[in-house]
């Protein structure tokens, strides 16, 4: 939704803002050439920021890591005591 709102900004400040006198001809607000690039670089650091905790998230479920708050020592020792036929755990994987 910002990027949308960043790019019909951009369009309306250079559509309405002149660009040249229209007496002399002249190049007036030059800095108005430079808005389309620099509002483009921070819609950019938008998506960026946006799209690194999702790629932080997407590789954990890629290498197949152990989900934020689970505790395996403390899961598989109630398993132990829970269930009385499991004497012991030897191989134990948790993954998403």
């Amino acid at each position: 939704m910002l990027e949308s709102v960043i790019v019909v900004f951009s369009g309306l400040l250079i559509k309405y803002i002149p660009h040249y006198d229209p007496e002399t001809q002249k190049e007036i607000n030059g800095w108005i050439k430079y808005i389309d690039p620099v509002l483009t670089l921070i819609m950019v650091i938008i998506i960026v920021i946006r799209a690194v905790p999702a790629i932080f998230a997407i590789s954990e479920i890629l290498v197949e890591d152990v989900p934020g708050g689970i505790n395996t020592e403390m899961l598989m020792n109630e398993i132990i005591t829970t269930i009385p036929a499991i004497k012991s755990i030897h191989s134990f994987h948790i993954w998403r």
